[in-house]
């Protein structure tokens, strides 16, 4: 069995807020009163989730949190990279080894090509390379995660009364 290599911390993890406007638990669910029935033994998040880096605050960063604006501004082989990315991501990992040779051979684009895309994504807070370890790189659960953030990132959950306390979500668990 593999071992796991220690990366480091996320980059992208500092100053990360994950507010959860409201938590939801559901004993069960039956639609229309009767037949279908399901039933939710975990609470349910709606959440809000957006990065503040150092310096900026929640008023000056109002007109950059649309993701998909982010994403439309970028180069087509840039943004087409990003959606490979998104496609191979393991659940629950803020991080990817994206190797260059199946992504030229899937997509029919040359090395340049490649590592122009990904010198963009790295510049526009996408991804950031791990440093010391070829190929992978951390991506910022801001804007590309496969998983739950709530759960993966419970030290930046961030309650509506503005507490940031990871004792309740684990509490919620262990009554489950």
């Amino acid at each position: 069995m593999a071992q796991k290599v220690n990366l480091g911390n996320n980059p992208f993890t500092v100053g990360l807020k994950i507010k959860v406007n409201k938590v939801i638990h559901k004993e069960s669910v039956s639609k229309d009163g009767g037949g279908a029935a399901w039933s939710w033994s975990d609470a349910s998040f709606s959440t809000q989730i957006f990065h503040v880096p150092k310096g900026y605050n929640d008023e000056t960063l109002e007109g950059e949190r649309n993701v998909n604006k982010r994403i439309n501004h970028l180069p087509p082989n840039a943004c087409k990279l990003l959606y490979w990315i998104m496609r191979n991501m393991r659940y629950n990992e803020d991080n990817i080894y994206v190797s260059h040779e199946r992504y030229v051979n899937e997509c029919g684009v040359s090395l340049k090509t490649f590592r122009v895309s990904m010198k963009e994504l790295c510049h526009e807070g996408f991804l950031a390379k791990i440093q010391g370890v070829k190929f992978r790189y951390w991506v910022n659960p801001t804007y590309i995660f496969c998983g739950n953030r709530t759960t993966t990132f419970i030290d930046n959950v961030v309650y509506p009364d503005g507490t940031p306390d990871k004792d309740k979500l684990k509490k919620k668990e262990n009554k489950q």
